[in-house]
C-alpha cells in the first residue's frame, strides 16, 4: 500500500516559493524534506481511488520517485524562531518565522478533544475555550493527586536550543 501524504516543508531554507507552491498543489504525492533534498514519491493513481476500486485486501500502488536538491543555509530551529519573535515583540521590524497561529489552532483542537471527551459529545472548538477552562479548573480543584519527587531534577534548557 502506498504511504500516506506527508508534507514536510519546514526548514527548506532558500528554496524558491514557486517550488513550494508547486509541491503544495501536487496530488497523490509523499514529500520528505531532509539533508538538503526533497524526495517526492508520486503515485500513478490516487491511493483513495485504489482503496475504493481494488478487489484485493492488501493491494500495492505504482509510484515514481524524484529527488530535488536545495541549498539550506538559512538559520533554523527553536532558537531562531524565538529570537525573531522576541525581536518583533520588542518593536524591531523583522520577519516572523512562525507567528503562532498554527500553535494556537493546535491548542484549540487539543482542548476541544479533551472537552468532547469530558462531555461525551461533540463540541465546537472555535467556541469552547471558556468552557474548557472552567472544566479544567474544576478538575484541578477536585484532584487528589499528589506528586512525590524522590530526587531533584536538573533543568537545563540550553540543549533544546542547540543547532
Amino acid at each position: 500500500m502506498a504511504k500516506k501524504l506527508k508534507l514536510g516543508l519546514v526548514g527548506l531554507g532558500n528554496m524558491g516559493s514557486e517550488h513550494v507552491k508547486t509541491l503544495m498543489q501536487m496530488k497523490n504525492v509523499e514529500i520528505v524534506g531532509e539533508n538538503g533534498k526533497l524526495t517526492l514519491c508520486k503515485n500513478e493513481i490516487s491511493m483513495l481511488k485504489l482503496i475504493e476500486t481494488s478487489k484485493k485486501s492488501f493491494d500495492s500502488i505504482t509510484f515514481h520517485t524524484e529527488e530535488i536538491t536545495y541549498k539550506n543555509d538559512a538559520p533554523s530551529g527553536h532558537k531562531v524562531v524565538i529570537e525573531q519573535f522576541v525581536k518583533r515583540a520588542l518593536g524591531e521590524d523583522c520577519p516572523l518565522i512562525a507567528d503562532g497561529t498554527e500553535g494556537l489552532n493546535s491548542v484549540a483542537i487539543a482542548n476541544g478533544i479533551m472537552l468532547s471527551h469530558f462531555k461525551q459529545c461533540p463540541v465546537q472548538t472555535s467556541t469552547c475555550g471558556d468552557e474548557f477552562e472552567l472544566k479544567l479548573k474544576s478538575l484541578i480543584a477536585s484532584s487528589k493527586f499528589v506528586k512525590h519527587v524522590s530526587e531533584p531534577v536538573e533543568i537545563n534548557m540550553e540543549d533544546s536550543f542547540s543547532g
